[in-house]
């Protein structure tokens, strides 16, 4: 159930200033992001994160009495103003415990009972400060330096104290203050580090939080590449507890994958073993090392006793004559003995558990003369932490350590210059494949993790997952232990691709792998047109046979297939222009061009940035921003339907006006009902219709219209025909200010149009289009510029033709101009922060900068005459000088 989304939103928080505490100083904005970092941790079933801009959405997940449950937290993020707190919780969805648990964020006082496996992150995170209850036996010398209070969740006092309550157990006094922590049911090493994720949440430290993960996980793989090619299989038997006549064996598959990245295999014994039994001796022979979760002392004689190995025997793998090969896992312990520092800072840190059990059973470089980090030799002293101010700062786990494994392998880690565009040929272990990597920071569906010579990605909608190996790499270079229940997986880079989505076709074109696309929908761009004519492509149209994606490396469609060569984009419902262009870097995670896909992607974004400031400029200069409705076919019930979908919403905002279906008071919302979660607006009739369009200022037509070619588009007739209305319905805005558009202006002569491609990838494209609909002029030109036309003006289409794909394997040019000025025009109505180049900001308005007049410099006149040398008589200088004055 781990994931992560974030639900986009106009403004970035870039300029928000932040108290002592964290809290928002100012006013409240609803369409401010006030979380810019947000965690990119991606793996694990316990916990989900949604952002919201002032507010996160957190799902835990977790088994009580054999039943699965969930609880819910609403973190909402505080504001030094009491006043504008209070509005920010008030706008807030409602959250009432215990179907919802709200919390103010950043805490700053916090309990943390009985489960140690989170404290490491509280240190890593360098928060330690903000933990009021705690264990009076903790191992980390800074906690026992803390005045701290033995902890009890059931103390109404504790609880009253705190913000947030970190328990195992929810107790029966139970209070939105309660922290679900399951982080002991994850089973796999990464997953359980990604719980350092969780904790930041509550302080908004993912930034921190990121860096932590990632370092963890680099670590922890570069180890398990390379451990792989310098050792010899070995085998380890991890003893959890021993009585009188008996051993028992681990059952967990946490230290069993563990054991495995180590490459070792974890005994195959049963849980509890009588040490009298035949089989038991027989099996415990084959033990290279043992490792025992045991603090007491022992000589060699008696731990042979307590395995029950009679002496002078000979054999057992983990016994050399008097040399015995057995650690203990807990190295470093509280005081009294009840606490140790493997549950304390294990959890978050696989990479220094998995160069401890390398260490111990293999001993080969880089790990030769490290010392472990938990685990110790039997015979070894436990060393027990006191808490001295000295011992804290220099602790046993340092999340950013210049000494030991960390240093040691990240040293050592070599890097490729790019991401492999073809097999490995070459394949070394410690070397990080991909340089160039992926970190959405707009997308809300997808998620990618990196890992040496493997990523995994994720598509967060639908909760579906995809491992990448790279091709040329062994198969022991992406490690057993790695547990993601369902996944698919691809070789990358894949050579071969089909898709029915012309949505995803696009991606796939704008990467410059139209070589690789072998089958495809019909689409208006010039090179699949050709590539179809030239049988570079086959035509997938309807209906598709069942085999017709059969051979492809990758596929996609538009809904979601469990094929295990399909993966499923959902960039159409991904909400913001930008959200759903950051889809580009979701495919080249499949092609290994990540570096091409954020040239691309950072064009758009960039060319988008310019065009977003001109339409609130726009909107500015105008005083108002224009009611605006877009029309399309009604896909549940109605005989009209409007579009209300979040991301248009939102571009209709950007482009400086707004969305007539959602505007409070509007008569396209007040005379409409709405349907599809909200994503429609439907009206029942021509009445209904007639009254929805009373305020509208700019009418875009998406209906189709069967047999709309470039030879006969749709005129304005036609289309106003649709909505029972005519060009003498001047009573109506749009109509009288010729304001009714298609966005069909690109289409081929089957009368396929782009917008439904091109229309997804390229935003700025979009944004300028919708700036000139809504603002006539403010783009340089009253013509429409890219997928719209007015037909009320008698636009014609722009036919694409195979003809016009000149080379087929170039790069596709982005439909705007790289050259597109982003100066605005001066305006006295303009904001201070839209007064932009070539305007003036004086006395609170923004005016042209006056022209200075450039003085008339007096022209010098050089008199040369006579001979050489000869000197011009004073009356001819006197003449010339009055006639130069004259000038």
């Amino acid at each position: 159930m781990r994931s992560v989304i974030f639900l986009g939103l106009a403004a970035v928080a870039s300029a928000v200033s932040y108290d002592a505490h964290g809290c928002v100083q100012g006013s409240f904005d609803s369409a401010t992001d006030y979380f810019p970092y947000k965690t990119n941790a991606v793996g694990g079933e316990k916990w989900a994160i949604e952002y919201h801009g002032w507010y996160k959405s957190l799902t835990v997940s977790y088994t009580e009495g054999g039943v699965a449950k969930e609880r819910v937290y609403q973190l909402v993020q505080c504001f030094s103003d009491a006043n504008t707190n209070s509005n920010a919780l008030k706008v807030a969805p409602s959250c009432v415990a215990p179907a919802c648990n709200r919390v103010q964020i950043p805490v700053r006082s916090v309990g943390v009972a009985s489960n140690t496996l989170i404290l490491g992150m509280f240190e890593a995170l360098n928060i330690l400060n903000t933990i009021t209850y705690v264990s009076d036996s903790v191992t980390s010398p800074c906690l026992q330096s803390l005045a701290t209070t033995p902890a009890d969740p059931t103390s109404a006092t504790q609880v009253a104290a705190v913000d947030a309550y970190f328990v195992d157990t929810i107790p029966t006094t139970d209070s939105p203050k309660f922290v679900k922590v399951s982080i002991a049911d994850e089973v796999t090493p990464s997953f359980r580090a990604n719980w350092v994720e969780f904790v930041a949440l509550f302080y908004n430290l993912e930034h921190e939080a990121n860096y932590i993960g990632e370092t963890v996980q680099l670590v922890y793989d570069a180890q398990a590449h390379h451990v792989k090619e310098v050792s010899t299989a070995k085998t380890i038997g991890w003893i959890k507890a021993f009585t009188a006549d008996t051993v028992e064996f681990t059952d967990s598959l946490y230290i069993k994958y563990l054991i495995q990245a180590a490459d070792a295999t974890p005994a195959a014994f049963a849980e509890t073993m009588t040490i009298t039994n035949s089989s038991y001796l027989d099996s415990l022979r084959a033990m290279d090392v043992l490792i025992v979760e045991d603090n007491v002392k022992l000589s060699l004689s008696e731990w042979l006793a307590k395995l029950g190995v009679p002496e002078g025997s000979s054999g057992f793998n983990f016994l050399s004559g008097s040399e015995l090969n057995l650690y203990q896992v807990r190295k470093y312990t509280s005081p009294d003995k009840l606490s140790n520092d493997f549950d304390e800072y294990a959890s978050m840190a696989p990479d220094l558990i998995l160069s401890d059990l390398i260490k111990i059973a293999h001993n080969v470089a880089p790990w030769t003369g490290v010392d472990t980090v938990f685990l110790r030799r039997y015979t070894d002293s436990l060393t027990s932490i006191s808490p001295s101010a000295d011992a804290c700062g220099k602790g046993i786990y340092r999340p950013f350590n210049t000494e030991g494994i960390r240093a040691k392998v990240l040293s050592e880690l070599r890097t490729v210059a790019s991401n492999p565009l073809t097999p490995v040929e070459d394949y070394k272990p410690f070397t990080d494949y991909f340089p160039v990597k992926v970190d959405p920071t707009h997308v809300t569906d997808y998620a990618v993790s990196y890992h040496l010579t493997w990523k995994v990605v994720r598509n967060l909608r639908i909760k579906e997952d995809y491992i990448l190996l790279l091709k040329g790499c062994p198969e022991t270079s992406f490690p057993s232990s790695y547990v993601l229940p369902g996944a698919k997986r691809f070789k990358i880079p894949v050579d071969t691709f089909a898709s029915s989505s012309t949505v995803d076709t696009m991606y796939i074109l704008l990467l410059s792998q139209i070589g690789k696309v072998k089958k495809a929908s019909h689409m208006p761009t010039a090179c699949i047109l050709r590539g179809l004519k030239d049988g570079f492509i086959t035509e997938l149209s309807w209906p598709i046979p069942a085999d017709a994606y059969t051979g492809m490396d990758l596929a996609t469609a538009f809904s979601t297939d469990k094929r295990s060569n399909f993966v499923t984009s959902t960039a159409s419902a991904d909400e913001g222009p930008l959200n759903r262009a950051e889809w580009l870097l979701f495919f080249s995670t499949f092609f290994n061009n990540e570096d091409l896909g954020h040239e691309v992607f950072n064009g758009i974004k960039e060319r988008y940035m310019c065009v977003k400031q001109k339409g609130e400029a726009a909107a500015q200069v105008l005083g108002r921003r224009p009611s605006v409705v877009m029309m399309s076919d009604s896909y549940f019930g109605g005989k009209y339907a409007a579009n209300a979908y979040p991301v248009w919403v939102m571009a209709v905002e950007t482009a400086g006006g707004v969305m007539a279906a959602v505007t409070e008071g509007n008569s396209a919302k007040v005379n409409g009902r709405a349907v599809s979660g909200g994503t429609q607006i439907v009206y029942d009739d021509d009445e209904q219709l007639h009254a929805a369009l009373a305020d509208v200022d700019v009418f875009i037509d998406n209906n189709y219209f069967p047999g709309s070619v470039p030879s006969s588009p749709v005129g304005i007739d036609e289309a106003l025909a649709k909505y029972n209305l005519t060009t003498d319905d001047t009573q109506f805005k749009f109509i009288a200010n010729k304001a009714f558009f298609r966005v069909d202006k690109r289409m081929d002569a089957g009368g396929f149009i782009d917008w439904f491609g091109r229309g997804v990838t390229d935003a700025d494209a979009v944004e300028a289009d919708l700036i000139n609909m809504i603002h006539p002029g403010y783009m340089g030109t009253d013509e429409q510029l890219y997928f719209g036309r007015n037909l009320m003006k008698n636009e014609g289409v722009f036919e694409v033709t195979a003809e016009q794909c000149t080379n087929y394997y170039a790069r596709l040019p982005p439909l705007t101009a790289s050259s597109n000025s982003c100066q605005i025009p001066c305006s006295e109505r303009l904001t201070h922060e839209y007064c932009t180049l070539g305007c003036l900001w004086e006395n609170n308005k923004c005016k042209e900068i006056p022209m200075t007049p450039v003085p008339t410099q007096r022209p010098v006149i050089v008199y040369v005459g006579g001979s050489a040398g000869v000197v011009v008589p004073s009356v001819m200088a006197a003449v010339l000088a009055v006639f130069a004055a004259l000038l």
